[in-house]
């Protein structure tokens, strides 16, 4: 983390005057399985919260890049449930995260001139995961169980997670000394969220909120 601190520190020689960023919105935890054979899976959404640093219009020789370093809370809870003829695993939990994730947006657009459109990617670091729940199930001519997660599993997430991240932005409201614009910014996760069977999830991340920075 120190290092991805101090990586940014001289971008500020080669952009313009930094944005800073908050807002809001929701995490829905999704898997592409379906409910197919003996897999099942339900979720439900949790809030999710991002506030961080954007560096535009980086000096380069081939492609003006932006940069993103954010601090992002979210979570949701799930039921998953997997097995066989002889055997069943179900885990219900819910599950709240803090990462830090640092995104690279070499895609720009404008509509009319007014409309900016970021498109690029995203890696995230694992900081700190709140969980509860309990695991259930069975193994033909075994006594079946229900168990405290936190007896099956010292952790539930994975360390380090990859996406695709897109922004929307307009500038708005222009003051004597700052720029204020509204943001819209959604990730969809292309890694797994969670380091548990049957290793199925990944996140999808919708957050509203303002870009400020110094004219």
């Amino acid at each position: 983390m120190k290092t991805l601190l101090l990586f940014f520190i001289p971008l500020t020689l080669y952009s313009q005057s930094p944005k800073y960023n908050i807002g809001f919105g929701f995490n829905q935890f999704y898997d592409v399985q379906g409910d197919a054979g003996h897999f099942s899976s339900s979720y439900k959404n949790g809030t999710a919260i991002a506030a961080g640093i954007t560096f535009d219009s980086i000096a380069n020789n081939w492609l003006p890049l932006t940069l993103a370093l954010q601090l992002e809370h979210f979570g949701g809870s799930f039921l998953l449930s997997d097995g066989g003829q002889g055997s069943s695993s179900t885990t219900n939990a819910k599950l709240y995260k803090t990462v830090i994730s640092f995104s690279v947006f070499p895609f720009h657009f404008n509509i009319r001139k007014k409309w900016k459109i970021n498109l690029g990617f995203d890696a995230s670091l694992l900081l700190h995961e709140k969980w509860s729940g309990n695991n259930s199930g069975y193994v033909l001519g075994q006594a079946s169980w229900n168990t405290d997660l936190s007896k099956v599993y010292h952790k539930l997430s994975m360390p380090a997670t990859l996406g695709f991240r897109a922004r929307l932005a307009r500038d708005v409201w222009h003051t004597a000394n700052f720029i204020i614009s509204p943001q819209y910014s959604f990730y969809l996760g292309m890694t797994h969220e969670l380091n548990i069977f049957p290793n199925v999830t990944k996140s999808m991340r919708h957050n509203l909120g303002i870009c400020i920075r110094k004219r």
